[in-house]
């Protein structure tokens, strides 16, 4: 693996309106070597010429859907950096947002998977805001970014994976994402579950704000996303003898 790379990998089903913004912002905001792997999981035409004009990133395309975890752990077997990092197609990276993760991830090797602040996401993660365009998000992360605060990161049990930054020998020592979570429901939760068990901690970089725009990348309707939910959170619970 490169040293000092940081691979990037973006699984993209449709949704071309924020998959524009999220890489235009990441060409913008990250400063440090990285590669930008994207996987075109059975896109439209107009987001698979969109996905072949972006320049220096490396494009896997598959003809159909083939699910959340399999486009993923395909760009992982790809990737040639140090750490993996992990992207939904709909988040908005920001001012220092890998230099400020990958501080926290390298501030002590037992830690093995850092993730930001964030709008959208889990109780341990949110930041209350109310941003609505991609102007007011990079102000409001420019502030909220800087300077790099060690004060602000804390351990948590579990991270969110729209955006996710693993450590390297964490991913040789665990493996893929468990390919039974197709949809990518749970796959995060499982991954900690794995990480933790492995002698690894999980933080939250306090000091770095990544903004979610949420449930853009399941195309589900709520009936069909609510059985989903139901019927992995079953597999999590049975694949570690946890209680409901």
């Amino acid at each position: 693996m490169g040293a000092g790379l940081t691979s990037i990998i973006i699984p993209v089903y449709n949704q071309l309106d924020v998959t524009k913004i999220c890489i235009d912002n990441l060409k913008e905001y990250t400063g440090l070597p990285h590669e930008l792997i994207l996987v075109n999981n059975g896109s439209d035409a107009r987001t698979t010429r969109f996905l072949k004009s972006v320049p220096e990133a490396t494009v896997i395309s598959f003809r159909k859907n083939i699910g959340y975890t399999k486009a993923t752990n395909l760009g992982i077997r790809k990737a040639m950096g140090r750490n993996i990092v992990l992207f939904n197609n709909d988040i908005v990276p920001t001012f220092n947002w890998l230099e400020n993760m990958l501080r926290c991830l390298n501030s002590n090797k037992k830690i093995g998977m850092v993730g930001p602040k964030t709008n959208e996401g889990p109780r341990q993660q949110r930041v209350k805001t109310q941003l609505n365009t991609v102007k007011e998000i990079q102000r409001f992360a420019r502030n909220f970014n800087r300077p790099s605060n060690p004060k602000k990161w804390y351990a948590v049990d579990w991270l969110s994976g729209f955006c996710l930054l693993i450590r390297g020998e964490l991913l040789k020592k665990i493996g893929l994402l468990d390919k039974r979570f197709r949809s990518g429901l749970f796959t995060d939760n499982d991954y900690c579950i794995r990480a933790r068990k492995a002698g690894y901690e999980i933080f939250c970089a306090g000091d770095t704000y990544v903004h979610h725009f949420g449930s853009k990348t399941f195309n589900r309707d709520r009936a069909d996303k609510k059985r989903a939910l139901s019927r992995d959170r079953h597999k999590l619970l049975k694949k570690w003898g946890l209680k409901k």
